[in-house]
């Protein structure tokens, strides 16, 4: 993110650990696991401790020199709404990922001690933790009710953060009236190659204009020889591409 933050005219710090898998490595009791037992572990000692805890000192040492007067985390990011919390900053979560209430339950031990070790009370719950809000990148067809999102929930609808507006791509094709199909698994397809070869092979089969973003890590032609009609790029902003396509498919975030 570094780029397109400096592309805005952004300042950023680096906090935290560098990546998940140096965490993850720190947890000696994932070995063996699998499935919901796993993440459950992953999510209270890894997301409610270790990144938790670096977090929250990251923003209260950047509050030593530049104190913010709203801090806005994503919902994953346990700590820096705890170090907001101390500093008497509002703060609020954006939906990131799935909500799961049972979340609550995971990080209400390993944020409590967190608090303690702030000079916080505990809170009962993490009754504190949305109270200032919590906004959804959800649409209500998606929510669960039998899980329902924390008081105070507003939906909100991003915008791309690529250019918006330019010129569409406008490569030539035997047959202009095509439909034209965008598929992209994000900016790191590592591991997921054979699955896009797949997919592309699939959509080879009908009379499509293919375009494949495979991010910018990733040698397009990894992806073997293509129809004249598929176009594999490492990456295209999707503002101006979808408005000439007629399907996006893609890997559900």
């Amino acid at each position: 993110l570094a780029t397109p933050l400096r592309d805005a005219g952004l300042v950023h710090v680096d906090a935290g650990p560098p990546d998940l898998p140096s965490v993850f490595a720190r947890i000696p009791e994932r070995s063996g696991l699998t499935g919901r037992r796993l993440a459950a572990v992953i999510w209270r000692q890894a997301f409610a401790g270790i990144l938790a805890e670096a977090m929250a000192a990251a923003l209260l040492d950047l509050a030593g020199s530049w104190r913010p007067d709203l801090v806005v985390h994503e919902d994953s990011e346990q700590g820096s709404w705890i170090a907001a919390d101390a500093l008497g900053v509002p703060y609020i979560a954006l939906q990131a990922t799935a909500w799961r209430g049972t979340r609550f339950r995971l990080s209400e031990e390993p944020l409590n001690r967190l608090r303690t070790a702030h000079g916080l009370p505990e809170d009962p719950g993490l009754a504190r933790w949305h109270r200032f809000g919590f906004l959804t990148t959800r649409p209500p067809a998606l929510h669960d009710p039998a899980d329902p999102m924390p008081d105070g929930t507003r939906p909100i609808r991003p915008s791309a953060p690529d250019p918006a507006g330019g010129d569409p791509p406008r490569w030539p094709s035997p047959n202009r009236g095509r439909p034209r199909v965008v598929v992209t698994m994000g900016t790191i397809l590592a591991g997921r190659e054979s699955a896009m070869a797949t997919i592309l092979d699939c959509l080879e089969q009908l009379d499509l204009d293919i375009v494949a973003m495979v991010g910018h890590d990733l040698d397009p032609a990894l992806l073997g020889p293509r129809r004249a009609t598929t176009r594999v790029v490492r990456f295209m902003p999707l503002t101006g591409l979808l408005e000439t396509a007629s399907v996006l498919v893609f890997h559900g975030g």
